[in-house]
């Protein structure tokens, strides 16, 4: 038997949710977040997919003989850990901005396009 590995990256944006393994088209398992799993096949050509809720991985094709083991990385969004604190450090300075040094966004862009059109 051949085995194939895969590991699932920790993400905060689908933490909550379990990626499903499809090995030729079939139900194989299923992933939690920051996990990893083996999974048994016979020898010779597959294809590997995951998907979580509407979203999927591209569908790979492997070829594997006994014995051997291959691994593979799944994951959301290449920068999904990023997304948030970013979003909140915008909203934050947004709210500095506005608050304690009255910079008015809309007004800034009105003056801007006075300023053009004059």
């Amino acid at each position: 038997m051949a085995k194939i590995t895969i590991q699932r990256t920790n993400e905060y944006t689908n933490r909550m949710r379990d990626y499903h393994i499809y090995i030729n088209d079939k139900k194989v398992g299923t992933i939690e977040n920051g996990g990893t799993k083996d999974f048994e096949i016979e020898e010779g050509r597959h294809t590997i997919e995951a998907r979580i809720d509407w979203c999927a991985s591209p569908k790979v094709n492997v070829i594997i003989k006994n014995g051997e083991t291959k691994t593979f990385k799944v994951g959301g969004f290449k920068y999904g850990n990023w997304l948030m604190p970013v979003s909140l450090i915008l909203i934050f300075l947004s709210f500095v901005l506005e608050h304690f040094f009255n910079f008015n966004y809309l007004g800034f862009a009105e003056k801007l396009k006075q300023h053009l059109i004059d």
